[in-house]
């Protein structure tokens, strides 16, 4: 009986590495050069759609095989904000694949996302290999007109901030905002410098974007809206479902409805300065053409 319970174990381990490796497998399909090219890109924006519904919905499956220890609901909360820029990122890509190849800086932000990313995880990784650190171990411890572009910088240098906010500071900003009740780890402090490095993809997709075409711009700045959005809705879900932030809270939620208010007030912006006056010409030349047809 002893060997077939080994064999069920080592059976459900390698399920719960399934999820990895479709993952990996539609990034990497994503960059096979004997790949046609849409479909390559095809394969990236499933491969943001899928994580970030792994993350949404099933962060304590798809995260078992990598921790040790009891998963909680904060675990996984704080693993959707991550989502929350990945869905934005397979937006993007959906919203401008038929404008041709993406920007060098949108590749350069992604690059240099990615790499922070595995910095952390590598360096996590070196600590729950260490015999005298606990790690990642769950145990308690405590082109446009002038307001577009400004619009932009002005993302970028708010997001900028957030961002290293939260890959510098990560105890100080979960403690202050969670409930004291909340044990906090370093899986929690992982996924908070994760997020804040996640973010440098609109820092620096926003300091370029005044570059990009009308098209580009407008499904830019939708993907920012779509995930401050999302982050947003997290935050009334973990606010008054999950009830783990405490009273300091209101304060970051307040900034991040104003942040979201913006960022909508800058899509209905740019959408009308590049498609309002094409909408307002066509009305003129209707009506033009009816006075005409009247005389």
């Amino acid at each position: 009986m002893i060997p077939l319970l080994a064999d069920f174990k080592l059976d459900n381990d390698i399920l719960y590495m399934i999820p990895h490796a479709l993952i990996g497998g539609l990034f990497l399909l994503s960059v096979f050069p004997r790949i046609s090219e849409p479909l390559r890109l095809k394969f990236q924006i499933s491969a943001h759609l899928v994580l970030s519904l792994l993350f949404f919905f099933a962060a304590p499956f798809f995260l078992k095989a990598t921790i040790k220890g009891h998963f909680t609901n904060v675990h996984g909360f704080i693993q959707a904000f991550c989502a929350s820029l990945h869905v934005g990122a397979g937006f993007f890509m959906w919203k401008t694949q038929k404008l041709g190849k993406p920007e060098r800086s949108v590749i350069f932000s992604r690059l240099l996302s990615s790499l922070i990313c595995l910095i952390f995880r590598l360096f996590a990784y070196m600590h729950i290999s260490a015999k005298s650190a606990k790690g990642l171990e769950l145990s308690n411890q405590g082109k446009g007109s002038f307001y577009i572009e400004n619009a932009f910088y002005l993302d970028a240098g708010v997001t900028l901030v957030y961002a290293i906010i939260h890959i510098s500071f990560p105890q100080h900003v979960l403690s202050l905002i969670l409930k004291p009740d909340v044990k906090l780890d370093s899986h929690h402090y992982l996924w908070c410098r994760l997020y804040g490095a996640l973010n440098l993809i609109p820092v620096i997709t926003s300091m370029n974007a005044r570059f990009y075409s009308p098209e580009m711009q407008t499904g830019y700045i939708a993907s920012r809206l779509l995930s401050q959005c999302t982050v947003f809705m997290l935050n009334i879900y973990g606010h008054w479902l999950l009830m783990i932030y405490s009273p300091n809270h209101i304060t970051a939620f307040m900034l991040s409805g104003f942040f979201t208010s913006f960022l909508f007030s800058a899509f209905h912006r740019i959408h009308k300065n590049y498609y309002g006056t094409e909408v307002e010409e066509e009305i003129y030349e209707d009506v033009v053409e009816s006075d005409k047809k009247t005389d």
